[in-house]
């Protein structure tokens, strides 16, 4: 090797990895024609939202946010960018919303977005073999089937009475294959329909995991009974595989049907694959570094099986042969619990407890992609769609999330060297990207690819940078030769070259008005020159090794450097003094770049690690980007600021989102070292240089994406403001919503409890809204522009934070049932305890009630008894009043506004209205079958409503007790019930009621 070439290596701080056997396939063909079809897709879906008066359940956010996409897909497809025309359609289609299809009648409003989110943890989930449906279930014991291509519920299975634990679509697509832990049966139902069309009940215990053969003809099932069953469908005659004694995790059918591979948990440890055609054992084998196996996937290629293991966790890939290991999937810090295979085989995706996704190249173990942040709880289930595009995934977190795993079309190959290529950059139209490589030229493409256009010859040593001025006229390019070039971009012509430097010249970067240049170089210096006359105008030092990067802030107020010493430092670009030194990577860094509004300046290198810093004031990063498994080499912002584009040793462009630090995309095609990345001037491409000799043009899709609207898990607590024009709701996701009940639209998102939000309440005003959480922190917001006013923490005990508040009629004061222990106000001008006190044994409170204006407590007892108390005189109102014996027990109750008149609601579904302070008993009503979970009564006291586990909601009459109209949500009662609804609130008039639930929207149900 050259001494320049092996001086260039080290400039960088970067090795240099083997080339890939096999080169990038060719890029399949997106037509413009398949993208019409979408917008035609897209356009008829939006009709028939309009005919089927959707705009008036739906806040209007939806329609507007698909008309804003379908927009840019519209003008993405008329500059021929296909991809993102694609994506923008696409996700149009998805912001159209759906009724889901058991909605009952008089639901006048929706709010939130209920698609691919469940009321429990999602346990299994699979695709039809047209990918044109998912099937996801969950421990809310309902099985769903969605359209992929929209998001809207098609069909729902509620025949099970536990949660389901296992899922398989049938190849054919017509049929699933369900079973739960309440039963021992399998259930095989329509997709279409959701009836039921065979049950299968050999085991004594409930299923884990379910798989058909390839060909249909075939149900395996595996689960607690530790007997693994092999069922002809056409017949149902079963057939018992031996050899398991734990209970088996997961079943899998080679993709040719020969092998039926099983696992088995606790301390088996072992895969055991039957032969199909002898249903005689073929071999029992374990991972040879030992650990317990949580999943398993057969690889296309019928030859080896990937298991997800935990101590060590890993997933590996095991010979069915021999059982030996061929590559081992290292880097989740919790256990493997999912994996899948795309259907090419190429690559593998991961699913752990550390609630990350990993996407690897199956043939080498690369890690290709890390999907962080959409997930917040472990990682029970990954499908890949049958095309290989989408990866589906569900959580402990009750959500599915699909994935844009990236599609094959989405590059074009723009150029080549004749070596390694260390840069691309574009010019400032876009039309033109000028690389620099160590062929010792620098090139000039035509953007779209079109050929080779200039060459830039001069150099005597490899080309380390190139970069075009801000008005596009001059590119300047670097060398290993100590020099720079400035050429004419228009005809390639050297016009000067700057001498000064002792070593290799390893970047440079213009003004923003280019009329100065900056440079670094292997000799430690920094220079500056002026671009007209080539004279150097600064000369500094100050680092202690390789200056390796150096970028020039748009305001042009700072020069930026990092380099081998692991320093990025911050100069005085006009002084060319030292300003700041930046530490925080653990290794040399290799790139630096200004964001477009010079507030960010984002570093990277041998760490793996992209650091992001506060250019004014920042000694500490803002933001660490975590996703490469190899020495990250080039970092860029898009001319908008909002995304961050990377690239680096492990041969990945990644895309990430700028203020949450997400990674969104992933887009692996180089076969080595990426060394450059850059955004073209209007954001819809990417250029990124390779050792591999290549230049890559990335399309990108459209930044402005289809939004998850709403909160992120079940709804909590819910009020409606007095005056009639707000919806507050508050979620275990720790965060409170304000809406506008007219239209639905979301208006803020408070942000700042530290727990979960247990209740809201609004001041009279409207003007306030006061939410309060588990930790029994209590904040105040301003309804007109979403602030906070205030925070009121409590001191006292914090068991179940406070789960019930009334304000008094003048504002002031705030009366809450504090962690099920104790009464208390709290004044709203200074956010002083004013009356607090305990609650007889308050162990067996189990609800409690207030007045309307808060002054009077009832509590809901285990032992069927209500006690009433005077809370600004702090002492019970007369005896207690025992409304059920034993074994009832009061699960609510409720006032009206004029303390008059109690309702209580028991664990058997009963409701018992009372006259007070008589206690007098006036009606008691068998409301449900079921035990009811909530009471609401109406703000003039004329009717309440009740909701059972059963999942139905009743209205009443208060004064005859007469039933006046119910909705049923046809979900199933579960063994172990979760309650859909958890929270009612009436509208002031008293004609709607809203409820809140579990799978995170809200319901307003128009009342008789």
């Amino acid at each position: 090797m050259a001494m320049a070439t092996r001086l260039l290596f080290s400039v960088l701080g970067l090795c240099l990895f083997v080339l890939l056997a096999s080169s990038a396939e060719t890029p399949g063909k997106l037509t413009a024609e398949q993208v019409r079809r979408l917008q035609t897709q897209y356009q008829q879906e939006r009709a028939a939202a309009d005919k089927e008066g959707l705009t008036q359940k739906f806040s209007p956010e939806w329609y507007e946010q698909a008309a804003k996409l379908a927009k840019q897909g519209e003008d993405a497809l008329a500059a021929g960018r296909l991809v993102e025309a694609r994506v923008s359609f696409r996700k149009a289609r998805w912001e159209l919303p759906a009724l889901p299809p058991h909605l009952p009648p008089h639901v006048a409003r929706i709010f939130g977005d209920g698609r691919l989110r469940f009321n429990g943890p999602v346990l299994a989930l699979a695709y039809s073999a047209d990918g044109r449906r998912l099937a996801t279930a969950s421990s809310d014991g309902v099985v769903r089937v969605w359209d992929t291509g929209t998001g809207r519920e098609i069909n729902q299975y509620a025949g099970h009475n536990g949660s389901v634990f296992a899922l398989a679509f049938h190849p054919d697509g017509k049929a699933i294959a369900s079973a739960d832990n309440a039963s021992l049966e399998i259930k095989l139902w329509d997709a279409a329909t959701g009836k039921l069309l065979n049950t299968f009940n050999k085991h004594k215990n409930h299923l884990n995991s379910l798989e058909f053969s390839p060909n249909g003809q075939l149900l395996a099932g595996g689960g607690e009974d530790k007997r693994l069953w092999v069922y002809e469908i056409a017949t149902g005659n079963p057939r018992e595989l031996p050899g398991h004694n734990q209970p088996i995790r997961a079943v899998a059918f080679s993709r040719d049907g020969k092998w039926l591979a099983s696992i088995a948990g606790s301390n088996d440890r072992m895969v055991r694959v039957y032969d199909t055609q002898t249903w005689r054992l073929h071999l029992t084998f374990g991972p040879p570094r030992g650990g317990e196996l949580f999943c398993l996937a057969f690889h296309p290629d019928n030859k080896s099986i990937a298991v997800g293991t935990g101590n060590p966790d890993a997933a590996r890939l095991l010979s069915i042969r021999d059982g030996s290991e061929r590559l081992s999937f290292e880097g989740h810090s919790k256990r493997v619990s999912s994996l899948a295979f795309s259907p090419d085989g190429k690559r593998l995706a991961t699913g752990s407890e550390d609630t990350n996704i990993r996407i690897w190249d199956a043939a080498t173990g690369q890690l290709l992609r890390s999907l962080q942040g959409g997930h917040s709880g472990d990682i029970t289930c990954l499908a890949f769609s049958p095309d290989g595009q989408t990866l589906a995934s569900g959580s402990m977190d009750q959500t599915v999330r699909l994935w844009d795993v990236g599609s094959e079309e989405q590059y074009q190959q723009l150029g080549s060297h004749h070596g390694a290529v260390w840069s691309a950059a574009f010019s400032p139209n876009g039309h033109h990207v000028v690389s620099a490589g160590s062929d010792k030229v620098g090139r000039i493409w035509p953007v779209p690819p079109g050929g080779e256009e200039h060459v830039l010859k001069g150099h005597r040593s490899p080309v380390t940078a190139a970069a075009y001025s801000p008005d596009g006229k001059y590119i300047v390019t670097c060398s290993g030769d100590k020099t720079l070039k400035l050429w004419d971009s228009g005809s390639g012509q050297e016009i000067r070259t700057l001498t000064g430097h002792t070593a290799a010249v390893t970047s440079a970067a213009f003004r923003p008005d280019g009329k100065q240049l900056v440079s670094a170089g292997a000799d430690r210096l920094l220079k500056v020159w002026d671009v007209a006359s080539g004279k150097e105008l600064h000369s500094r030092t100050g680092h202690h090794s390789v200056v390796s990067a150096v970028a020039w802030s748009r305001d042009g107020k700072y020069i930026a450097s990092a380099g081998g010493d692991r320093a990025v430092k911050l100069w005085d670009a006009q002084t060319m003094k030292e300003e700041r030194t930046l530490l925080g990577h653990g290794a040399a860094v290799s790139a630096v770049a200004f964001s477009a509004d010079s507030q960010l300046l984002a570093s990277c290198g041998g760490d793996q690690h992209i650091l992001l810093w506060n250019v004014k004031s920042g000694t500490v990063p803002v933001k660490t980007l975590r996703g490469h498994s190899n020495v990250v080499s080039t970092v860029a912002f898009s001319p908008s600021g909002q995304l961050l584009a990377s690239g680096g040793g492990d041969q990945v462009v990644k895309l990430w989102d700028v203020d949450s630090g997400i990674e969104l995309y992933s887009y692996p095609g180089h076969t080595n070292w990426i060394s450059s990345v850059a955004f073209s001037p209007d954001g819809h491409y990417l250029v990124s240089a390779s050792v591999d000799r290549t230049i890559k043009l990335w399309e990108l899709t459209g930044q402005q994406g289809a939004g998850i609207r709403g909160h992120s898990k079940e709804i909590t607590a819910v009020a409606v403001s007095p005056n009639g024009k707000f919806l507050a709701s508050g979620s275990a996701d720790q965060t409170v919503r304000l809406w506008e009940l007219a239209t639905g639209r979301e208006l803020f998102v408070l942000e700042g409890h530290p727990k979960e939000i247990t209740s809201v309440v609004f001041l009279p005003d409207s003007k306030t809204l006061v939410s309060a959480d588990k930790d029994c922190t209590l904040k105040l917001w301003d309804t007109a522009t979403g602030t906070e006013i205030r925070t009121i923490r409590n001191d006292g005990p914090q068991l179940e934070g406070i789960p019930v508040m009334a304000a008094t009629p003048d504002g002031k004061q705030v009366t809450a049932w504090l962690a099920l222990a104790e009464i208390g106000t709290f004044d709203m001008t200074n956010g002083k305890q004013a009356i607090s006190f305990e609650l007889n044994d308050y162990m067996a409170s189990r609800c409690l009630t207030l007045s309307a204006d808060g002054s009077v407590a009832a509590v809901g007892r285990t032992d069927g008894t209500v006690h009433m108390w005077d809370v600004f005189k702090k002492k019970r109102l007369g005896s207690e009043l025992r409304a059920y014996e034993k074994p009832h027990e009061i699960m609510d109750l409720a006032l009206t506004p004029d303390k008059k008149t109690l309702v209580t609601a028991d664990n058997n579904g009963e409701v018992k209205i009372w006259q007070l302070p008589q206690r007098k008993l006036l009606h008691t009503i068998p409301a449900h079958k079921h035990k009811i979970t909530a009471v609401a009564m109406s703000p003039d006291g004329s009717r309440f409503a009740t909701v059972a586990v059963d999942n139905v909601i009743k209205l009443w009459d208060r004064a005859s007790g007469k039933e006046l109209r119910q909705w049923d949500l046809h979900l199933p009662l579960l063994n172990e019930p979760r309650p859909f609804v958890s929270v009612m609130a009436f509208t002031p008039a008293g004609k709607q009621l809203a409820i809140g639930n579990a799978d995170t929207t809200l319901y307003l149900l128009d009342c008789p």
